[in-house]
């Protein structure tokens, strides 16, 4: 059974039914290719092109939403930087949280598929922006001390993202960190086919759990490779075995039945950080 459509959505069915109809041509366009590098900035430029209502548009829009998800990043990223960090961003749209990075640390890289919002950063003189949709990247080895993506590596095929965490294990320096945030499947779909159908059908190619995308993180070469229980923490052992053994209990029965136990089991908590509704994980080089 579909979510239902959040009184905070101000769009109307029929756009929500607008951008599903893109999102489903787009994202079959990304499947059945043979070769994918270029195609992924095509495509999300293509994108915000048909769907000019989409909230990484408005956002812009309001500031006030944009200021409190960069301060619920920086909060998560707080135990890892330093003054003298080097930073990578990945998927950073628009760059809001780059510019803040950049006053924290000595240096910030962001990385964007598209051209159409990445814009507004090029006079920060230690933030360098760099246009491109696939790895490799025309970065040296060991660039970053500290990688970072959030509601990224869904977007990608499971080909194209064993890829990008290769490659963010190569702009590592050794012992650097990648901190990795997604949707977690449990709760999904997250994108536009939510409200339309149980399964993704979207621009989210593949959603993952924490226990998945621990698995790939150590097939891409990642040491180390854990939990963040809560925004603000560090991967500590404990929360992060308990983490991985509730998901996978809460993984074994039927999607309704999930439906109905995670919200009891989140209590008093909201979206976007109910129990297990977000896979945050870091990893080491």
């Amino acid at each position: 059974m579909p979510h239902p459509i959040p009184p905070h959505e101000t769009r109307t069915v029929e756009q929500l039914r607008e951008q599903l109809t893109v999102e489903r041509d787009l994202a079959r366009r990304l499947r059945e290719a043979p070769e994918t590098r270029g195609l992924y900035s095509a495509v999300y430029d293509e994108f915000l092109r048909r769907v000019p209502h989409h909230p990484s548009l408005t956002l812009k829009e309001n500031p006030a939403a944009q200021t409190e998800l960069v301060s619920l990043q920086l909060r998560l990223l707080e135990p890892f930087l330093t003054p003298r960090a080097r930073c990578l961003e990945v998927g950073g749209g628009d760059c809001a949280l780059a510019v803040e990075l950049s006053r924290r640390v000595a240096q910030v890289i962001a990385i964007e598929a598209g051209t159409e919002i990445s814009t507004g950063a090029s006079a920060v003189p230690n933030l360098t922006v760099l246009v491109c949709d696939s790895p490799p990247y025309a970065l040296p080895d060991g660039i970053a001390d500290l990688a970072f993506s959030s509601h990224f590596i869904e977007h990608l095929r499971p080909d194209d993202a064993l890829l990008h965490l290769r490659e963010m294990h190569r702009l590592l320096a050794p012992g650097g960190r990648y901190v990795c945030v997604t949707p977690n499947r449990l709760w999904g779909p997250h994108d536009i086919s939510r409200y339309f159908s149980d399964v993704p059908e979207g621009l989210h190619l593949h959603e993952y759990s924490h226990n998945e995308l621990l698995r790939l993180l150590r097939r891409a070469g990642f040491r180390r490779a854990r939990v963040i229980s809560r925004i603000g923490a560090s991967d500590r052992w404990l929360p992060h075995l308990g983490y991985r053994l509730l998901e996978a209990l809460l993984s074994a029965p039927p999607h309704g039945v999930r439906r109905r136990a995670l919200p009891a089991l989140s209590g008093a908590r909201r979206q976007p950080l109910r129990l297990l509704e977000q896979v945050i994980v870091t990893a080491s080089r």
